[in-house]
């Protein structure tokens, strides 16, 4: 027997039924993250990347890209805290 693994179609790879414990579990546990969150995340990756940038003007756009991020994400914060107040009232 070969320690390779067969190759499967790419039906039967995402099927489930041949799926082995653990290789899909995972995606499954963790949660969306929030709109909070995917800003924050896209405004470290723009980071990350203007930290490579050997030009300083694209370098300089990518920052201020994410700067921009940054204050959508304080933005979707502040209305997710508001709608969860309002309902807090609603709910009284």
């Amino acid at each position: 027997m070969s320690s390779i693994p067969e190759l499967r179609s790419l039906g039967q790879c995402f099927s489930g039924s041949n799926l082995l414990m653990g290789e899909i579990d995972m995606i499954n546990v963790l949660p969306p993250p929030t709109e909070t969150e995917e800003y924050q995340n896209m405004a470290e990756i723009l980071r990350e990347l203007a930290a490579q940038v050997r030009f300083s003007k694209t370098r300089n756009e990518l920052v201020n890209f994410a700067d921009t991020f940054d204050r959508l994400a304080a933005l979707a914060e502040h209305s997710s805290e508001a709608t969860v107040q309002n309902i807090a009232r609603l709910n009284r």
